[in-house]
């Protein structure tokens, strides 16, 4: 399963995945499952990531890193692999707090052009995958900073590491 960034059919330019550090750390990167569909020229389109507090079950648009970005001509469209944002300077993170990670695309909505983030359903509940009792989701951008998960679906989680 995958959620798309950048879809015409799902509109907006960015996704974002709620979590929780079990221990504080400094993030040094992230690191994405990502599948291309279509085509992008090399060098004129990009995927930058940010770790963003949260607000309302929600990125807060208050941005704690950035990454470097990512080229989306290199992004595989055979298979998912793994791809790695380093963050330009890496954050402080502790722990039992919800941030989220938000990859941002350069590239116009398009229905045949677009990055997935793969994901899988929880299934097991209908509320979603939580830690500790605290709910986690992914979220879809829907305007300039509205988020939904109404685009994503609460039982999604979108797969992604953070590097301590």
């Amino acid at each position: 399963m995958r959620v798309c960034i950048g879809d015409s059919d799902l509109g907006g330019t960015a996704i974002a995945q709620s979590f929780i550090l079990t221990r504080a750390g400094t993030s040094i990167w992230s690191r994405v499952e990502l599948k291309k569909t279509g085509f992008f020229s090399a060098g004129t389109q990009s995927l930058t990531a940010s770790i963003q507090t949260n607000i309302n079950n929600a990125p807060s648009q208050i941005i704690l890193a950035t990454s470097n970005s990512i080229d989306a001509s290199a992004i595989s469209n055979a298979f998912a692999s793994s791809y790695y944002f380093i963050w330009t300077q890496p954050p402080v993170l502790s722990a039992s707090e919800i941030y989220w990670l938000v990859i941002r695309v350069t590239y116009p909505n398009s229905s045949i052009n677009y990055i997935s983030w793969s994901a899988f359903n929880t299934l097991l509940s209908t509320e979603g995958y939580s830690v500790n009792s605290i709910p986690l989701s992914s979220v879809y951008q829907t305007g300039l900073s509205f988020f939904s998960s109404a685009r994503t679906g609460r039982t999604r989680f979108l797969f992604f590491s953070i590097g301590c």
